[in-house]
């Protein structure tokens, strides 16, 4: 007999007892699904702030035009204009080769010019359109850091502060807004994709699990060299947290994955792993570029505390660093390790995983190995999310959410950045807005001061830009580019010779397709018909498929007979 308060079961009627246990088991499951539904649709209702909020920064990012590489890499880039050249992108690099025949360049990613060649198929040379892919990226990228985050921390808020943080950071506007930086975006996006399926295995990992984190990881290589550091970081993961048969198993499917990258990277499209050894940094020793470690890492945390020298092409160097700055990189090595250490002393693992990710993302990007520019801000997409992550697992175990003050000063710091990215995205809008903004801040760069050039030559501001293509010549006299665009210049002032000259040493610096064309042209222009059919034979040869060669050389055909 069941009693309850105030009476006896006989008060419930015939058989009433019988109703008790079906009545308390629908009570929890409305329990149940009432818990569940308000888990799904908070997380559902973060996931929507953060698209909302990356959407509201990057939409006034579609009208922006191309700018710098875009327009060797997409819209003088034949190769991908039509999505029937897709296969033809695995075997080169990236660069319009001129007529060559395969991509030009020194890096092998060709998941973006995939990329540019699907958006290129559908919808033409429309920056929008590129714009747009980029944007998705960047906001799928902070979803995956927040559905991460929310995993490891089991703190919503504090996930989804960090990853808008990520989300909105003007560092990385350059990443987002600058089209030929679709790699970034891209190895990005695959690469967290890979650690979120690793990150969401609650015990055993299974062969699936791994196979497809690899294929995340192959295709985040696929899109620039850093994604293979995705193999490196989701093991580490696989260390820390679950068993060591599976980093075993982990390690199994990498060396298939970099083996098979290496194959077509070295094998199939023999593309090496040589480096651009004009550019000032890259012209140092080893010992003297990290003596300017020290400084390339002010650079970067000082722009993340506070973005007020955002530019593009930073080719700033310390030629003769001394014992001062061995000192504070000795300090610095010290510190990270002594972090680290402390890390895991107190059994800090979630910390010490986004601290060795922020420090073995900064060493590839220390001109350890020689880069073609001294800083940039989409460099530091990578390092940033192990430097947030990082400070937000200390703040993790002291949150408190009852201080509504703090959330407070956070809501204003993230519009402070929202702001200053607005602006900085604005600062994209064109070639001339960009380079006449980024040149007062980095006014001794030979990229800033050739690019900056040009645009004042199609504003037909001709004088204003030889001025900045003879400094770009002698901050970087083994350029090619430079020299071409002076000697363009030069050439519509009359001066043939001399335009012939300067064409001439944009050959010898780097066989630059442009150069030939002008000098053959000049050739023809001065009646040399025998010295420009020889040239141009021998151009020919370099640039088989180049139409405007082929053209020039028919024209002095024609003529010689």
């Amino acid at each position: 007999m069941v009693v309850f308060w105030g009476g006896s079961s006989s008060n419930l009627g015939k058989g009433g007892s019988e109703y008790i246990a079906p009545v308390f088991a629908w009570f929890l499951r409305q329990l149940y699904w009432r818990a569940y539904v308000y888990y799904r649709v908070s997380m559902f209702k973060r996931l929507l702030i953060l698209v909302a909020v990356g959407l509201a920064l990057y939409l006034p990012a579609l009208p922006n035009h191309f700018v710098w590489d875009d327009e060797e890499q997409v819209v003088a880039n034949t190769a991908v204009h039509s999505v029937a050249n897709i296969p033809q992108l695995f075997v080169g690099s990236t660069f319009n080769s001129g007529g060559a025949g395969n991509l030009g360049g020194l890096y092998y990613k060709p998941l973006m010019s995939v990329g540019f060649a699907v958006i290129y198929g559908v919808f033409g040379p429309s920056p929008w359109a590129f714009h747009l892919l980029q944007i998705g990226l960047h906001i799928g990228s902070g979803l995956l850091l927040y559905l991460i985050l929310r995993k490891i921390w089991k703190n919503d808020f504090l996930a989804l502060l960090t990853s808008m943080l990520f989300l909105i950071h003007p560092q990385n506007v350059e990443t987002v807004g600058y089209i030929s930086s679709l790699q970034d975006t891209l190895y990005m996006f695959l690469g967290m994709l890979g650690l979120k399926w690793i990150v969401i295995s609650e015990n055993t990992i299974c062969w699936k699990d791994l196979i497809f984190s690899g294929m995340c990881v192959f295709l985040a290589l696929l899109s620039k060299e850093t994604g293979g550091l995705f193999g490196i970081l989701i093991g580490l993961y696989i260390l820390l947290f679950h068993k060591r048969r599976d980093l075993v198993k982990w390690l199994e499917v990498l060396c298939i994955v970099y083996g098979f990258y290496l194959y077509l990277r070295i094998g199939v499209a023999q593309v090496g792993l040589d480096k651009n050894m004009f550019t000032p940094m890259a012209t140092l020793p080893l010992t003297v570029r990290l003596g300017n470690i020290p400084a390339l890492v002010w650079h970067y945390l000082s722009q993340f505390v506070w973005s007020s020298r955002l530019s593009i092409s930073q080719h700033w160097v310390n030629s003769n660093p001394g014992f001062l700055q061995g000192t504070v990189l000795c300090g610095l090595i010290v510190s990270w390790l002594m972090i680290l250490w402390l890390a895991i002393k107190n059994k800090g693992r979630i910390f010490g995983f986004f601290w060795v990710w922020f420090g073995v993302a900064m060493v590839f990007h220390l001109q350890i190995f020689p880069l073609d520019m001294t800083v940039a801000d989409r460099w530091f997409y990578l390092p940033m999310v192990g430097f947030i992550g990082s400070m937000g697992s200390m703040v993790e175990r002291s949150w408190i959410v009852d201080r509504r003050w703090l959330r407070v000063v956070m809501v204003i710091i993230m519009i402070a950045l929202f702001v200053r990215s607005s602006i900085r995205i604005q600062n994209w809008r064109d070639g001339m807005t960009l380079y006449s903004h980024d040149i007062q801040i980095m006014s001794e760069s030979f990229d800033l001061q050739n690019n900056y050039g040009v645009e004042l030559y199609r504003a037909r501001r001709y004088d204003e830009a030889r001025v900045y293509f003879e400094k770009s010549t002698v901050t970087a006299p083994t350029w090619w580019t430079n020299w071409n665009n002076l000697g363009v210049i030069i050439e519509q002032e009359g001066d043939l010779d001399t335009a012939l000259t300067d064409y001439r040493r944009a050959i010898d610096n780097g066989q630059y397709y442009l150069a030939y064309e002008n000098y053959a042209r000049i050739l023809l222009k001065q009646n040399k018909w025998q010295e420009a059919r020889l040239f141009l034979e021998n151009s020919l040869r370099l640039f088989p498929n180049n139409q405007n060669l082929l053209d020039l050389y028919r024209y002095e055909r024609i003529n010689e007979r």
